[in-house]
């Protein structure tokens, strides 16, 4: 470590990453450059050759002029020069400085009550929180003790995430509604929850304008644009999840919408379904697609209010239309293809998020005389005989989720997060936890989490009116995988799910009984009930704890859930590295990283910790990864392995988890249904997966010790071989990667269409033609389709790097390209939905051969094109931005800078 980074951190061992994200993202800024001085610290952007993601750095500042500022960049080990207007001086910069200013934030509210511990609990606290066993959520790092400890009053909000009520069905609701609410939240750095299903479906009437609608996916575009333009404290995008119910007549557009181009780019996706879709899905039944009477009086005046969705709506005996009547498998399918093709969208399980088995929307029965239908009232029996799974179930009703899908929340509901570092509780001289150290842990972040429900600000009374009333917070963890691998557990195994399981019932049981001993000294929450104690999670808890709820109450409604931790998570370690993020596995041991400096071979740091600590050669099999594989190409961590994880963890998990389950290459349609399956079986709330190289371009991959060749032009990679104990998902092939930048021309001709673009690159260096793009001006979508096709299959013939394959290869390539372009028509339905004319010759191309399915994806072959589950930053431009913890972040460990989309 510098002198500089020694002096913010302490003895705590950080890299110059993890310390520029602290200082960016959470100290507290003087804008005021005037106030600069020579030997200040900084944090200054120095390069916006990508407006969009200008790139940062740290360091000390040695000149200062009337325009510019000069200052030894820490993470770039560079003198830099940058315009004085892009510098910001962080006030807190030591680390010491930033901990006393969340702890004098908490002191403040915890002076207001009677406890007889504040001098013990202040410096217990203030310990922990500069040891990182406690982890505040981002908003409550940037917002807390700003005023207490440099007197400044900013209107920051602590909450990460928002969920919105169910849009009123009128254009005033959602603009003025919807969009006008969720572009101020996201504007103060919260995340935004959307239910799209009370807005009525496409092509349906809309009687008091003598027109129709244009559908719940339209209006979701358009969140999506606005989500685009926001830019969360000059560091991030705006993030939205858009969700909508299994049973809504525009639920295939919803789920097909990511295959049309531009159209929702810039949100989450998830289908809300339920306990009896899936039973329908397992009878072969049919599956109505349903909306309610939109001439009923209670449409107008009760719909998206006091009928927060379709089930409260058939409940109350109030007429649906049918629009569509389909086999349930139908709809399945499609889901599950869209997921095992680009992950999204993902699937809630809305019983899970509510009452455990929500009110039928199928049993239904005709009203006489109409053709319109109503909910058969003997079906209302299974809702009453499940256990419900939302705590406060007894008043509040949960319609979405925050974009990461953690806290499914009721309208206007808001949660603050809190983590503990697990990593930090693994006993050496016992090789085992500290459980009595993670005890008093987890009692003391659910007081701070407390603590902040009172200091904060409240932009929305709506919002403040609901938390007040049930004082949720979300407590999680992170560092799980280090703290397997300290017990030399290997992450999913039959050993590791026994540990979990009671190392996540122990922190429930802890977090309980430290909220009900803060109801005893603070009161409790205004809207308990002791209905609370037959909900699943307080129903399972040890029978002291429940009798201590039975005593005292809860001084909070929820109390759990499992954040992706992305930034907070990677700034986090006192070793020289970052802890593993939420519950996930570490991405990888071992990689090879491209960058503008060349090639690297890069450990994992815990990895190479044990590699330097203990003298060894190889690391033992408890040291495995998301990427990991053995000889055969089966994932070390597979697909069920990670189900196992979420599902054990939610077993003790009151609210729900991010988390991805990564899936190799060759993992096929039917094995990604039979995961879904298998995960809702075991009781997930939501459920996402990740398909290696479901993208485009590689861009990471795993390697030997052996050296690679630095010359640009020479364009023919070489095999790439692995060690047993550390081979991850790989490529190997004459294909190669797209060079970074290309030089091309573009020429304009007429067509019998319309005018045509035609763009031409070529490799800077050897001059070969390596793509060819077709544009059309105004023209239809199936003629662009076409074009689309006709500029992959030039591209296919000219480029080097796929003119080199055997036919068989060039074959899977055109399939991979062709398959989901999108026209303006299309015909059938599911897995036999033929998008265009080039998505109909990629099905037909599949048939050839003896086995379809082998003839789309193999091993052997799809792998050329597999980019690894990881893309390219475009905030620092690394080979380093990979989706877990169902959030996409470009990784320090990997040598990215930590920007993230959640």
């Amino acid at each position: 470590m510098s002198e500089l980074l020694t002096e913010i951190y302490g003895d705590l061992k950080k890299t110059p990453f993890q310390v520029l994200l602290q200082l960016d993202r959470y100290t507290v800024k003087e804008m005021d450059v005037s106030k600069l001085n020579i030997g200040d610290v900084v944090v200054a952007i120095y390069d916006e050759s990508i407006p969009e993601y200008p790139q940062k750095d740290f360091g000390r500042v040695i000149e200062i002029d009337d325009k510019t500022v000069t200052f030894i960049g820490e993470v770039s080990n560079q003198t830099l020069t940058v315009p004085s207007r892009h510098v910001t001086i962080p006030l807190d910069y030591k680390w010491s400085d930033s901990v006393d200013r969340y702890v004098l934030g908490a002191m403040s509210i915890e002076e207001t009550y009677d406890h007889k511990d504040l001098d013990v609990f202040k410096n217990r606290l203030y310990d922990s929180l500069y040891q990182e066993k406690i982890v505040p959520g981002g908003r409550v790092q940037a917002s807390m003790g700003i005023l207490e400890k440099y007197n400044k009053q900013y209107d920051l909000t602590a909450y990460n995430c928002y969920v919105l009520p169910n849009p009123k069905d009128s254009r005033k609701g959602i603009i003025n509604g919807s969009l006008s609410e969720m572009t101020e939240i996201m504007s103060r750095g919260g995340g935004v929850g959307i239910a799209l299903s009370t807005l009525r479906p496409r092509n349906a009437r809309v009687y008091g304008v003598n027109g129709i609608s244009s559908g719940s996916v339209s209006w979701g575009g358009l969140l999506s644009y606005a989500t685009g333009l926001i830019e969360q404290g000059g560091s991030r995008k705006g993030a939205l999840m858009l969700q909508l119910h299994i049973s809504h007549p525009d639920i295939f557009d919803f789920i097909t919408v990511k295959r049309e181009s531009g159209k929702i780019t810039n949100a989450n996706l998830s289908v809300q379904i339920t306990k009896e879709f899936m039973e329908a899905v397992e009878n072969d039944a049919d599956w109505h697609l349903i909306f309610p009477d939109t001439r009923h009086e209670a449409y107008d005046k009760d719909w998206a209010e006091k009928y927060q969705d379709i089930h409260d709506w058939l409940e109350s005996g109030l007429p649906v239309e049918v629009y569509q009547t389909i086999k349930a498998r139908e709809l399945y399918d499609l889901i599950i293809e869209s997921a095992h093709a680009s992950a999204e969208p993902g699937v809630m399980v809305y019983d899970h998020m509510n009452d455990g088995y929500m009110t039928s929307t199928q049993q239904l029965i005709p009203v006489e005389g109409t053709k319109l239908f109503k909910l058969d009232p003997a079906s209302l029996t299974k809702k009453h005989e499940a256990t419900p799974w939302n705590n406060t179930f007894y008043y509040q009703k949960n319609v979405s989720s925050n974009p990461c899908g953690e806290q499914p929340l009721c309208g206007n509901g808001i949660c603050n997060l809190i983590h503990i570092n697990l990593a930090e509780f693994y006993d050496e001289k016992t090789r085992d936890v500290d459980w009595q150290d993670l005890k008093q842990a987890v009692a003391d972040a659910i007081r701070y989490a407390d603590d902040v429900i009172d200091y904060t600000v409240y932009f929305r009374e709506e919002n403040k009116k609901i938390q007040k009333e049930q004082r949720r917070i979300g407590m999680g963890t992170l560092g799980l995988h280090d703290l397997l691998i300290d017990l030399q557990l290997r992450y999913g195994s039959d050993e590791s799910i026994v540990f979990i399981d009671k190392l996540y019932g122990f922190i429930k049981n802890s977090a309980y009984e430290a909220s009900a001993k803060l109801a005893e000294i603070r009161g409790r929450f205004p809207k308990f009930d002791d209905r609370i104690l037959d909900a699943r999670i307080p129903k399972s808890l040890d029978k002291d704890v429940r009798a201590l709820i039975k005593k005292h109450g809860l001084r909070n409604s929820h109390l759990l859930t499992q954040a992706p931790t992305g930034t907070t998570g990677t700034k986090t370690g006192s070793q020289g590295y970052s802890r593993s993020t939420g519950v996930e596995p570490f991405f990888s041991i071992k990689w090879e990283r491209e960058s503008r400096l060349g090639k690297t071979i890069d450990y994992l740091g815990k990895a190479k910790d044990y590699l330097e600590r203990t003298g060894e050669k190889t690391l033992p099999d408890y040291f495995v990864s998301a990427m990991c594989v053995e000889q055969d190409g089966t994932p070390k961590i597979t697909p069920k392995n990670h189900v196992d994880v979420q599902a054990t963890i939610q077993k003790h998990n009151d609210s729900a988890i991010s988390k991805t389950s990564n899936v190799p290459n060759h993992f096929t349609v039917e094995q990604t249904k039979e995961l879904y399956s298998y995960g809702i079986e075991k009781g997930v709330v939501g459920l996402t997966i990740y398909r290696d190289g479901s993208r485009d371009t590689q861009v990471l991959r795993s390697v030997s010790d052996e050296e690679e060749t630095e010359k640009v032009e020479e364009v023919t990679p070489q095999p790439i071989t692995f060690e047993d104990d550390d081979r991850e998902f790989a490529s190997t092939a004459k294909f190669y990667k797209r060079p970074t930048r290309l030089v091309g021309e573009t020429i304009k001709s007429a067509t019998p269409f319309g005018k045509m673009y035609v763009t031409v690159n070529r490799h800077p260096q050897t001059d070969l033609i390596e793509e060819v793009f077709l544009n059309l001006g105004k023209t239809g979508a199936d003629i662009s389709t076409i074009a689309d096709g006709l500029a992959i299959a030039l591209t296919g013939l000219l480029s080097p790097r796929i003119a080199n394959l055997t036919q068989q290869e060039k074959v899977n390539w055109i399939i991979k390209k062709f398959t989901g372009i999108k026209g303006q028509s299309a015909v059938g339905f599911g897995k036999n939905q033929i998008e265009s004319l080039p998505d109909a010759l990629a099905k037909v191309l599949m048939q050839l051969g003896e086995d379809n399915e082998a003839a789309l994806v193999t091993s052997e072959t799809m792998n050329k094109f597999s980019n690894g589950s990881v893309d390219i930053c475009p905030s620092c431009g690394q080979s380093t931005f990979v989706k877990q913890d169902g959030c996409t972040t470009c990784l320090t460990d990997l040598g990215g800078c930590g920007y993230s989309k959640c």
